[in-house]
């Protein structure tokens, strides 16, 4: 009898059939060590004991090719080089307030050697950026370009640096980490804008000052506790065209070179009607796949009653926190708890009123009223808590950048530690308590109060010795005799200067000239004589006039007079009416008198027209200054119209024609009852008034969108338009004016505002005198007329 040898080792993978471990004390399926095989077959593992727990596992994905085994899914744009391919996983990555969902990309490159930098750039693309010299061929969503320099440009998210030999590319650092936006929102003052993720932030010009702006301050101004306070200064007189409209009133300017003394403040001021102009205001004193080191970063987990979070990387601005591992085992309560990296690199846990338990680690637990994730902070998390057990509702890390700042106009950026300090940029915006050199439009007339610099007696000399500090101004605060407080800081001599009291006594100052025709601003100039100051003619465009006792100017030409009706003209006419002149037509109505009826209205028999509807014509009740006023109405139907005019009997116009000569005029003194949805004229034009084809008139009419009193002429319907300064007001009594002193152009004027004239589309037909108003709706539309003169110059 032969004898067997026993079997001493069985094959499990020939041998083996539904092979059960879990009755086993010990089990130990994969090889291990700290040395991973140099070479494998594809299915094969491996444990490595010295990697980072929940990362010792590694398969043979490839021949002779190990991939770790992660303990997370947090793969995101994982970058892996094989061969000549550089790759990045798919991923999700958040570039200022967007989300970009990005896929997979590969580089297989095919020559060259030197550095390429992997990044996601600001418009949510996974780009790569090698040295001159490095070819390959992009793929999947990846993009690729040479640079001089590889280097992250500004606001990227840096994914991987690489070195690349001879074509095949090696990982030097994988650059990604879990870090945080900063929402920014505009403040007073500040503007934030958007672009590609970067946020420039600006002042708002519509409410911060700016240097060389036009700055428009509405608010209360203090400058009493200002060490200086400089107005605007040049050489010469201020230029006139910056003191010609209402909205210069209040201007300041000081000359700054030599003067005589008490002869550099001027002041814009409006010195009449409708001028303006500067006033010398001194006188004399009297989701992807893969693994990377990232995937176990903050990740949160829940089991019985411990929430816990893993350790993890975070980027708080530019500042990089490793942050260990932490938790919270609670012991009682339900509800919301909110986790997150705190703004200062803090793992924190905000969980609702009654939840309690003991933190551990690095884990910060703070009970709130209302769990949320505070501004500024890395949301990980949202808990619940149901009878002291939580459980993960929401895992909420991301792959996340921080967005770039850039400073705009007005904003200064400086960096440390992490923290972007934003402040105002002092070269550009005016500080309270800084020395601001304002060099632009700086307009206070709008200001709810304007006070310059105070002090107790004269202001130091020293403050008031160069050339740079000519144009401050000083108010004493302690008590003076009256017109004893204004003093400004002036060029006194070719290197002298001083301070100035810039207010004298009650009739204010000595001569201008000497027994000269010199003209003060081309206006006026006042002469010393042995009888005392004298008011002249000067050389520029304006009339004296004394009003009020208030001395001032109206426009006229070299030689003209007033008149006695307030205009200028030549010296001799007066202004009144001669009743033997046979060459002088002349009309005037007061309203005083007549009947309200067709041909009887008013002295001179004005008659009434209309072409669609009813026209009522009725006398009024008298008001202060206006002693005779009749009102012309319209039906209530839309279009209704109504006029009255100068004709004769025969209906037709009884004028000159008045383009074909000057030295004729007409004035109307009225009043616009309504101003919505009418049409009001007054002028001359041809028989009826109904159309004014042919006409010279004033006009406002809401069809045609006007905002103020039009000028206009037409011939046959062809009409040149003009527009005035004046805004008409319901219930406000104007005075119109149309005359020409040349034939083939006609003046027009409001209320004395600068005559506009028109030379274009002059009416080649007879017109009279009248006023019209329409209906644009159905209601009623009414026009009261006060006065009328008119005056034409003819030959006979």
């Amino acid at each position: 009898m032969s004898s067997l040898q026993a079997q001493t080792q069985v094959d499990l993978r020939t041998q083996s059939k539904s092979v059960d471990f879990s009755a086993a004390s010990r089990t130990l399926p994969f090889q291990a060590g700290s040395t991973v095989p140099a070479t494998c077959r594809v299915g094969e593992a491996f444990f490595k004991t010295d990697a980072e727990a929940g990362k010792n596992l590694l398969l043979c994905t490839a021949p002779d090719s190990w991939t770790a085994l992660s303990a997370d899914s947090l793969a995101d744009l994982v970058p892996t080089a094989s061969g000549n391919v550089l790759s990045v996983s798919a991923g999700k990555a958040r570039i200022g307030n967007r989300t970009h969902h990005i896929g997979p990309g590969t580089l297989a490159f095919s020559a060259g050697s030197g550095d390429c930098k992997v990044f996601v750039s600001e418009q949510g693309v996974p780009t790569t950026q090698c040295a001159a010299g490095i070819a390959g061929s992009a793929g999947g969503s990846m993009t690729f370009g040479n640079v001089g320099t590889p280097g992250f440009p500004a606001g990227s998210i840096p994914l991987a640096d690489v070195t690349l030999s001879n074509g095949i590319p090696a990982l030097d650092s994988d650059l990604r980490a879990v870090i945080s936006t900063k929402a920014l929102a505009a403040g007073p003052g500040v503007s934030v804008t958007d672009s590609e993720g970067i946020a420039i932030l600006a002042t708002d010009s519509t409410q911060i000052p700016t240097f060389s702006g036009a700055n428009r301050f509405t608010g209360e101004n203090d400058f009493s506790g200002a060490a200086r306070f400089r107005a605007r200064s040049g050489g010469g007189l201020p230029a006139a065209t910056d003191c010609d409209e209402a909205g210069e009133v209040g201007g300041i300017f000081v000359r700054d070179d030599a003067a005589a003394p008490n002869a550099s403040l001027y002041v814009c001021a409006k010195s009449g009607t409708s001028t303006y102009g500067w006033e010398l205001a001194q006188a004399t004193p009297g989701g992807g796949s893969g693994s990377s080191e990232l995937d176990g970063h903050f990740v949160p987990s829940a089991a019985g009653n411990v929430l816990s979070i893993a350790a993890g990387e975070a980027r708080i601005g530019n500042q990089m926190y490793a942050i260990a591992p932490g938790s919270v085992t609670f012991s009682a309560g339900t509800g919301s708890c909110k986790v997150f990296v705190s703004e200062q690199g803090i793992l924190s846990a905000h969980c609702g009123p009654g939840i309690t338990g003991v933190p551990g680690g690095s884990m910060v637990l703070a009970g709130v009223t209302t769990p949320a994730f505070p501004a500024g902070s890395i949301p990980l998390a949202d808990a619940t808590l149901s009878n002291g057990t939580p459980s993960v509702l929401s895992d909420l890390r991301a792959f996340l950048s921080t967005k770039a700042l850039q400073p705009g106009a007005g904003i200064a950026i400086t960096e440390a530690g992490g923290v972007a300090s934003i402040a105002a940029d002092t070269t550009t915006i005016p500080t309270l308590a800084g020395a601001n050199a304002f060099t632009g439009e700086s307009d206070f007339s709008a200001a709810a109060k304007l006070r310059l610099r105070t002090g107790a007696g004269v202001p130091a000399g020293v403050t008031c010795d160069e050339a740079v500090e000519v144009g401050g101004v000083y108010v004493r605060s302690d008590a003076q005799a009256v017109n004893a407080s204004l003093y400004v800081c002036s060029r006194t001599g070719s290197s002298s200067y001083a301070w100035e009291l810039a207010q004298g006594s009650g009739g204010g100052g000595g001569d201008v000239s000497s027994n000269t025709s010199t003209s003060v601003d081309g206006e006026l100039a006042v002469f010393s004589g042995t009888s005392g100051k004298t008011i002249a003619r000067a050389a520029g465009s304006g009339v004296a006039r004394i009003a009020n006792g208030v001395l001032g100017t109206v426009p006229g030409n070299a030689g003209d007079c007033v008149k006695v009706d307030g205009t200028s003209g030549a010296c001799g006419t007066g202004g009144g009416f001669d009743p033997f002149a046979r060459n002088t037509l002349q009309w005037v109505d007061e309203f005083a008198t007549g009947l309200a009826t067709n041909g009887n209205i008013g002295a001179l028999g004005w008659t009434v027209s209309n072409n669609n509807g009813t026209t009522s014509v009725t006398a009024q009740a008298s008001e202060a200054n206006h002693p005779g006023i009749v009102r012309v109405k319209t039906g209530a139907a839309n279009m209704n119209d109504a006029a009255i005019s100068l004709r004769n009997s025969s209906g037709t116009n009884d004028l000159i024609r008045l383009d074909q000569a000057g030295g004729w005029e007409f004035q109307w003194i009225v009043k616009p009852v309504q101003l919505t949805d009418c049409g009001l004229a007054i002028g001359l034009g041809t028989t009826g008034l109904s159309t004014w084809g042919n006409s010279l008139r004033i006009k406002f009419d809401t069809n045609d969108s006007d905002t103020t009193w039009m000028f206009q002429a037409c011939s046959n319907a062809t009409c040149t338009t003009q527009a005035s300064t004046v805004t008409p007001i319901a219930g406000t009594w104007y005075r119109m004016r149309i005359r020409s002193t040349a034939a083939g152009t006609v003046l027009y004027s409001v209320d004395g505002e600068p005559e506009v004239s028109i030379s274009s589309n002059l009416p080649a037909v007879a017109v009279t005198p009248g006023v019209s108003v329409k209906t644009r709706t159905a209601a009623e539309s009414s026009i009261d007329l006060d006065w009328f003169a008119g005056q034409a110059t003819v030959t006979r």
